[in-house]
């Protein structure tokens, strides 16, 4: 009864550990994942937002159309990157767009359009009347530009903190995976012992006997290969000590069984003849 009792308090012992390194390493990366998501919800608001401008623009004619519709014209004034830091700095999207579009670059890249270029003669158009319309989708053009920049810095900066927040969380867990290990191959120790009267089984054995023994001899190796490279890497990371796997076969085992004897070579039909 007070073993059992023991044995739970220390697997409850365990447990909140366990939560308060989680809680630490969800508080660490949680911001910079909000924040990454947030980023990719306005990409996708922007990027439909682009295409109903590039739909509105549909009725352009000549040099105009022509500028919708290979969508290479210029769409801001500076770097997209340093835009981005900006944005992530907490600068709104709106101000970072309209500072681009009001900039002198722009301004004579809007005052160089025709919009009444090879315009039908039934058809009123002017300036005033279109040229809000093209700025419109040059600023989406814009915002889908900055924010897939910003998304590519982001999650660079989600990596750099997961790599931290997880090196953080494997060293605050160690000691309690450490404990989880020796239990593991106290366990395994007896279950070794246990399988060991079937394993000699096959001592004294012929090979077409025990092609006959069913179930064949229970497996040298107990641990899969996940659990050996577990095992391994627990020991690198000095959570157990090398000695203490002494008692496993942590190597590839080779099966009890022995292998059959190789098929005798096979001549060649010219020699068989000669025999």
């Amino acid at each position: 009864m007070k073993e059992a009792k023991k044995i739970e308090e220390a697997s409850a012992t365990r447990a909140n550990a366990i939560r308060r390194a989680w809680l630490d390493r969800n508080r660490v990366c949680s911001e910079a994942r909000q924040i990454l998501s947030q980023l990719e919800l306005w990409l996708l608001e922007h990027s439909k937002g682009l295409d109903q401008q590039f739909l509105r623009c549909s009725r352009f004619k000549g040099g105009v159309a022509q500028i919708v519709k290979n969508g290479t014209v210029a769409c801001m004034e500076d770097d997209p990157a340093g835009l981005a830091r900006q944005l992530l700095a907490g600068k709104s999207l709106e101000d970072i767009l309209l500072g681009q579009q009001e900039g002198p670059r722009m301004k004579a890249f809007y005052a160089s359009v025709r919009f009444n270029e090879y315009a039908n003669p039934d058809v009123v158009s002017s300036k005033d009347d279109d040229l809000p319309f093209l700025k419109r989708w040059n600023s989406e053009r814009a915002a889908v530009v900055i924010l897939k920049a910003a998304i590519a810095i982001q999650k660079q900066a989600v990596l750099a903190k997961t790599t931290t927040s997880m090196a953080q969380f494997s060293g605050a867990v160690a000691e309690i995976r450490s404990v989880t290990a020796r239990d593991v191959l106290a366990a395994l120790s007896e279950l070794a012992a246990a399988a060991e009267p079937d394993q000699r089984l096959v001592e004294g054995l012929e090979p077409d006997e025990i092609a006959c023994l069913v179930p064949r001899p229970f497996p040298l190796q107990i641990l899969s290969s996940e659990a050996i490279s577990w095992m391994l890497d627990a020991v690198a990371q000095k959570m157990i000590e090398p000695a203490e796997l002494a008692g496993l076969q942590l190597e590839t085992v080779h099966s009890a069984v022995p292998a059959p004897a190789p098929a005798p070579e096979e001549r060649e039909p010219f020699l068989q003849c000669q025999i």
